[in-house]
């Protein structure tokens, strides 16, 4: 299904970094930390169960879930989000 995904992934270049992160409300020396880190995302798909992994050289991140189905997260900045699937709102 989703195979096209799997595999070790790593960040070559990113644009606009910063300012995605300012936006979110990440803080200075944080955002400083991130953006001179490149890390490597594996990603493990098993029927529809995703597992993508984050490393970097200071903190590991892994979040398992299923595609549409919400679930809570913590960033690698130690934040909690939620993740869900998109809501359909007509205009």
């Amino acid at each position: 299904m989703a195979q096209f995904a799997t595999g070790t992934w790593n960040l070559v270049e990113s644009e606009n970094y910063d300012a995605y992160m300012k936006a979110i409300g990440i803080g200075y020396v944080m955002r400083k930390l991130m953006n001179n880190t490149k890390p490597v995302i594996q990603i493990n798909v098993d029927d529809d169960l995703w597992t993508v992994k984050t490393i970097t050289p200071t903190k590991t991140a892994e979040v398992i879930f299923k595609v549409g189905t919400e679930f809570d997260e913590v960033t690698l900045d130690g934040r909690n989000i939620k993740v869900g699937k998109e809501k359909n709102e007509k205009n």
